[in-house]
């Protein structure tokens, strides 16, 4: 996500990593490049009137990236944008704050104020369908989520006891309540 003008783009680039190790008199040095490779896109949001776009998360088959995107109007929803069609998806339509989120099979999984205290909670989207479904019940914020390799848990952070602690998650035990 980058800034051209007055609003974000997406730009999606390949890149290759490479790295080298070596020693010089008594030190370890790694020396790391990176080079651009292949094609670049560029997606720009403002056909749907889209200012900024921030926490991208790829699905699982790398395909789609979803992200939360704040309109004109200063709303903040989770969308998805299809890399080959350019298609742009809005998942969530409500006036309450998003944050942060993943992606894994089970869905997106992103942090919203939308519960009776303003706290933020962890909530998640059937990207298909665009069934929301709250995970967390806490008069406390629960942000910065992010689902386990094989995504049965989100690992997230939260301030139950007025400090914030990592926590996690079973996906399958919060979406049964």
């Amino acid at each position: 996500v980058a800034r051209d003008g007055d609003n974000d783009v997406l730009r999606i680039v390949e890149y290759k990593h490479s790295a080298r190790d070596g020693e010089e008199g008594n030190r370890l040095r790694t020396r790391a490049r990176f080079r651009v490779s292949g094609a670049k896109l560029t997606f720009d949001p403002g056909t749907h009137k889209l200012k900024e776009m921030g926490a991208p998360a790829f699905s699982p088959d790398g395909k789609k990236i979803a992200f939360i995107g704040l309109d004109a109007d200063g709303v903040t929803d989770v969308w998805t944008l299809e890399l080959a069609t350019a298609t742009w998806t809005k998942l969530t339509s409500d006036v309450y704050a998003e944050k942060e989120l993943d992606w894994s099979a089970k869905g997106i999984v992103f942090s919203a104020d939308a519960t009776e205290t303003r706290h933020y909670n962890l909530f998640l989207v059937d990207p298909e369908t665009k069934e929301v479904t709250r995970l967390t019940q806490a008069s406390a914020n629960h942000r910065f989520p992010a689902f386990t390799p094989e995504g049965d848990a989100i690992a997230f952070s939260g301030d139950d006891s007025s400090k914030w602690d990592i926590y996690q998650l079973s996906v399958a035990a919060a979406v049964q309540h």
